[in-house]
């Protein structure tokens, strides 16, 4: 069965970076958890890399800190798949599906790279996306290539 909910980590986030604009800032921990409303705890495992924000937190954090929430993420701009589009766009899974109007099941598919991204859709993502088609169709052929090159579960590519 394939997991098309959201990931609980972003395989991608930059805790270096984190911990390093804002420490630029001169804040401490504390500052940072109360200015985006979330504990100590949480910026402390965000910045250790033992927990990673949600794409709507990092949209949160990356405006708090003055910084693009891309500068958060390990992936270059122009490596990004559809998934990393979404998150620097602090969309969830959910969110981005309700609004380009199609199932949760069917923009999963999308964005894994299992679905091809119809017609109706395309100008849909790069409006919400705050992109063009070109791009969106871009990072949809990265994301669809690491699909056919992942192993299946029983191991075979």
């Amino acid at each position: 069965m394939i997991q098309i909910m959201a990931a609980r980590r972003l395989h991608t986030f930059n805790s270096e970076r984190l911990k390093a604009a804002r420490i630029e800032l001169g804040w401490p921990q504390g500052r940072l958890a109360q200015r985006v409303g979330r504990s100590i705890g949480s910026v402390f495992a965000w910045e250790s890399g033992t927990r990673t924000p949600g794409p709507e937190t990092l949209v949160k954090l990356a405006a708090t800190l003055g910084i693009s929430a891309g500068e958060l993420l390990t992936v270059p701009r122009d490596e990004y798949t559809l998934a990393d589009l979404r998150t620097a766009s602090g969309l969830t899974q959910r969110t981005a599906a309700r609004k380009v109007g199609v199932t949760l099941p069917h923009y999963g598919h999308i964005e894994l790279g299992y679905a091809d991204v119809d017609p109706e859709v395309l100008p849909k993502l790069a409006a919400l996306y705050g992109t063009t088609g070109h791009e969106v169709l871009a990072c949809w052929t990265r994301g669809a290539s690491a699909a056919i090159a992942a192993p299946d579960r029983d191991g075979d590519v």
